[in-house]
C-alpha cells in the first residue's frame, strides 16, 4: 500500500512538474515569437485541457455522458451528430485510459474497444434500430463499471489549468462545470467538427428573452462568437472568450432575429440561432 501511495505521489509531481514547464515555454514564445498571446494559449491550452478530467473515473464519467448524448442523437435521427459523439468518446476519452485497462484486463480492454471502434461506430452508420444502439451503449457501460472498479487504485489528483474565459456581460457567463445546462432544451454543444458537425445543433430556434447555453465537449479550446470571420461587428453581440474542455457559455437573446455565430480559432465553425 505504502508503494502505491508513493508511486501515485510521485505520478501527480511529475503532472504538476510537466504542465509548469509547458506554461513556461509558452510565455517565452509568447515575448520571443511576437506573436498574440492568445493565440499561443489557445494551442498550450489545447495541449492541456485534458488534465481538467486525468482521473479514469473522470474519464469513464465523460465517456458516458457522451454515449447518453449519442442516444439521444440517435434517437432524434442526427445520425452524422450520433457518430460524432461516439467517435469522441472513443478516441478522445476512452483511449486515455486503454494502457492502465490492459495492464488489469486484456480481455475487457479488447472486448470494449471492438464495441466502440467497430460496432457502435459501424452501427450508427448502418442506420441501425434504435434497439441495438441502446443495447450495445447499456454493454459498454456494463464494460465500463468494470474498469472504474479495477482502475480505482490507479487514480491520478485531477490538475486544472488556470481559466482564460471569462464573463463579458450581465448576460453572457463562463464556468468550468461540465453539468451545467447539460440536459436543458436550450443547449449547443461545441463537437469540433469544422466542416460537418461543429455545433449541435448547427441551427437552434428560440423565443425571444430565452438563454442559450453551449458546452465545450471537444478537447481542443473554442470561442462562441457572434457574426462571422468576416463581419465588421464580429463579437460585438456576444463572444465566450476561450473555452477549454467542458467549459460553458451562456447568452440571452432579447430581440428576435437570426443570429450568427461562428468560432474565432476555427472560422469554419459555424452556428445560427433564429429568435422568433
Amino acid at each position: 500500500m505504502k508503494e502505491e501511495q508513493k508511486e501515485m505521489k510521485m505520478r501527480s509531481l511529475n503532472l504538476t512538474l510537466v504542465t509548469t514547464i509547458v506554461l513556461i515555454l509558452a510565455n517565452v514564445i509568447i515575448i520571443t515569437s511576437g506573436l498574440p498571446s492568445s493565440f499561443i494559449t489557445s494551442i498550450f491550452t489545447t495541449k492541456l485541457a485534458f488534465a481538467q478530467v486525468q482521473t479514469p473515473s473522470g474519464i469513464i464519467t465523460k465517456v458516458r455522458t457522451l454515449l447518453n448524448q449519442t442516444n439521444i442523437e440517435y434517437r432524434n435521427q442526427n445520425f452524422t451528430g450520433a457518430q460524432s459523439l461516439a467517435t469522441s468518446a472513443y478516441l478522445d476519452h476512452f483511449e486515455f485510459i486503454e494502457a492502465p485497462l490492459e495492464r488489469q484486463d486484456k480481455v475487457l480492454k479488447n472486448e470494449t474497444e471492438i464495441m466502440f471502434r467497430e460496432q457502435l461506430i459501424q452501427m450508427i452508420k448502418d442506420k441501425s434500430s434504435q434497439e441495438n444502439i441502446q443495447q450495445l451503449i447499456n454493454k459498454i457501460n456494463l464494460n465500463l463499471d468494470k474498469a472504474q472498479t479495477l482502475l480505482a487504485g490507479t487514480e491520478l489528483p485531477v490538475q486544472r489549468m488556470p481559466s482564460t474565459s471569462s464573463t463579458t456581460n450581465h448576460s453572457n457567463m463562463t464556468t468550468n462545470s461540465s453539468s451545467t445546462a447539460l440536459n436543458a432544451i436550450n443547449t449547443i454543444r461545441i463537437m469540433g467538427d469544422e466542416v460537418n458537425v461543429p455545433f449541435v445543433p448547427r441551427t437552434i430556434s428560440i423565443n425571444t428573452g430565452d438563454k442559450v447555453t453551449w458546452i465545450n465537449t471537444n478537447v481542443e479550446t473554442h470561442t462562441v462568437t457572434s457574426g462571422s470571420d468576416n463581419s465588421a461587428d464580429k463579437g460585438k453581440l456576444f463572444d465566450s472568450g476561450i473555452l477549454n474542455a467542458n467549459q460553458t457559455f451562456e447568452h440571452t437573446f432579447n430581440k428576435a432575429g437570426i443570429y450568427n455565430y461562428y468560432c474565432t480559432i476555427h472560422p469554419t465553425m459555424t452556428g445560427v440561432v433564429n429568435v422568433k
